[in-house]
């Protein structure tokens, strides 16, 4: 069984300091609706990763 996750990635508007371990959301569209409110608050490159594809980038 696959189970997978997905992390919110971004840079923090204020300190410019990338957050790679941001939130974590059990379905895509939860992440994406987390990404749409953190570029409307301001955060610079937001991105939805899978923590699969993270840890497949760790191999």
């Amino acid at each position: 069984m696959d189970v997978r996750s997905f992390i919110v990635q971004y840079t923090d508007k204020d300190t410019l300091e990338r957050v790679f371990a941001g939130p974590v959301f059990p379905t895509e569209e939860e992440a994406f609706q987390k990404q749409t409110e953190l570029e409307e608050q301001g955060h610079i490159d937001v991105v939805v990763e899978s923590e699969n594809d993270i840890e497949q980038d760790r191999e």
